[in-house]
């Protein structure tokens, strides 16, 4: 029921702002329907939050639990908070274009791929609820994270709880319900977009992506006067979104 207001002309009827079933696909796109960018855009997360290690688990067979793990920065509860629940949250503006490290990490400069926000919401292209669990600084947070079907809100974000915990790093977790993509792909997939940056390490399943083991990996031999013989390695990305530039 529409609730009233006074104002100068009279009485005024205040409608509650509200959300269509489908905003957020149309808001966030192929990142939530495509599971291949999806993929790429939870792995991205991870790189952009200073990790060097992310650790996916994946089933094999629809409805099985799956996971992606990363040794990045971490958020606090009020930094998940306010990157988490911001419709088109600007990283930029807020965090800068250049990656946070944890500390003690050595790595050199690393441009972020993130801008909008929007990457986070890739989970859903796996299933419409997921978890995530982050920490830093000693306090950690588990919230669970489902759409709605429309109202006051697109997605609702419920913390489970907090507590404490030493290091740094986030956890998603979720259950492959649609969008499921076999692990030959998966490694083909993050292989030709993050592992051209040696800092950076992706395992599937316990087994690390090898980069000279990419079938889209390709060699060729050319002479250099006065040097010799150079070999030449040239990866060819399976897919092409924002994530496409170089990670160099």
């Amino acid at each position: 029921m529409a609730e009233e207001s006074e104002s100068v002309g009279g009485p005024q009827l205040n409608f509650p702002f509200a959300f269509g079933a489908s905003f957020l696909r149309d808001h966030a796109g192929q990142i939530i329907t495509d599971p291949r960018i999806a993929l790429i855009e939870m792995v991205a997360n991870g790189y952009d939050a200073g990790a060097t290690q992310v650790s996916i688990g994946w089933p094999s067979s629809v409805g099985d639990p799956w996971s992606l793990e990363d040794n990045g920065t971490g958020m606090t509860p009020a930094e998940f908070s306010r990157r988490w629940k911001t419709l088109s949250y600007n990283r930029t503006q807020e965090q800068g274009e250049l990656v946070e490290f944890p500390p003690g990490t050595s790595a050199r400069k690393r441009l972020a791929f993130g801008r909008s926000g929007k990457g986070r919401h890739a989970s859903f292209c796996f299933s419409d609820e997921y978890e995530v669990e982050t920490w830093k600084s000693g306090q950690c947070i588990t919230a669970r994270v489902r759409l709605t079907s429309g109202g006051q809100e697109p997605f609702h974000c419920e913390v489970l709880r907090e507590s404490t915990k030493a290091g740094h790093g986030t956890v998603v977790r979720g259950r492959a319900d649609h969008g499921l993509l076999p692990d030959v792909e998966i490694r083909e997939l993050i292989g030709a977009k993050f592992l051209v940056d040696p800092a950076f390490c992706v395992s599937v399943n316990g087994s690390r992506i090898d980069l000279l083991k990419l079938e889209a990996l390709t060699t060729e031999l050319i002479d250099v006067p006065n040097h010799g013989k150079i070999e030449i390695l040239r990866l060819d990305a399976p897919a092409q979104d924002r994530t496409a530039r170089a990670v160099i």
